[in-house]
């Protein structure tokens, strides 16, 4: 089973960061801005279990917004950067907090992800390992390490946002695509309480030079709650920074 690796000094092991480059390579053969995914996702929320749509946007390996139409109301989600919004059903905003934030903006595109590994400093690369995603067929290579803001912290802020921004990233051992994903996700008031969350990646296809996937399962504590099933991709259509603006929230 995993579990967030407690490394606790910011470090970029040699080979992790070659693998990080060899995954960077195998999916990205041209030019990539940005990239809308328009998707059929089958939702499972406590007993809601429906079959809608969804559309996926990202304009680099930091921004995202998700948009998901629910029957009961359209659910959304903005990132960018170290901050960050989603909206429910019901129209209200809310803040997503550091902790939440900072880690894996664009769980959707696995190009986006291996270059954020590769051009953000402020990753922490562990030696690669064996992947150890249950629901992977095969042995896979493991990226592994965590995410810290900018800037000088107390130990014990290094020590919760260390865990809380730790992941795995599974990589196919002979095509280095990603076949999974692992983070935590936490409640918005403690980043010392996590629920652990697996993406899977499947059916590559190359469009305009990326492998993009389009079939994406993401897991919430073992029990799959979208199953996205891409049936367009767009790339590099100039998706304006105002789509990924995050307003200020009340408290």
């Amino acid at each position: 089973m995993w579990f967030a690796p407690q490394l606790h000094a910011q470090s970029r092991d040699t080979q992790a960061v070659s693998l990080v480059n060899s995954a960077v390579a195998a999916l990205v053969q041209g030019p990539l801005t940005d990239a809308t995914l328009v998707a059929t996702v089958h939702s499972t929320i406590g007993s809601d279990d429906e079959t809608v749509s969804g559309t996926f946007e990202t304009g680099g390996p930091t921004t995202s917004k998700t948009v998901v139409s629910l029957t009961t109301g359209t659910i959304t989600e903005t990132r960018n950067g170290q901050t960050g919004f989603w909206v429910g059903g019901d129209g209200t905003q809310h803040s997503i907090p550091l902790h939440n934030a900072l880690n894996m903006q664009a769980w959707f595109f696995p190009a986006f992800i291996a270059q954020g590994l590769q051009q953000n400093t402020n990753y922490s690369l562990a030696p690669p390992t064996e992947g150890t995603a249950a629901s992977t067929a095969s042995s896979t290579q493991a990226l592994t390490g965590y995410i810290l803001p900018p800037g000088q912290m107390d130990s014990a802020t290094m020590n919760i946002l260390s865990g809380a921004t730790a992941f795995e990233l599974d990589l196919d051992p002979t095509t280095l695509l990603p076949v999974s994903l692992q983070f935590i996700a936490h409640p918005d008031d403690d980043a010392t309480r996590g629920f652990p969350v697996l993406i899977l990646y499947s059916n590559y296809q190359l469009v305009q030079g990326i492998q993009v996937p389009f079939h994406i399962q993401k897991f919430l504590q073992g029990t799959l709650t979208q199953d996205i099933t891409v049936t367009s991709c767009a790339l590099n259509q100039g998706i304006p920074s105002s789509v990924f603006q995050v307003p200020q929230i009340g408290q």
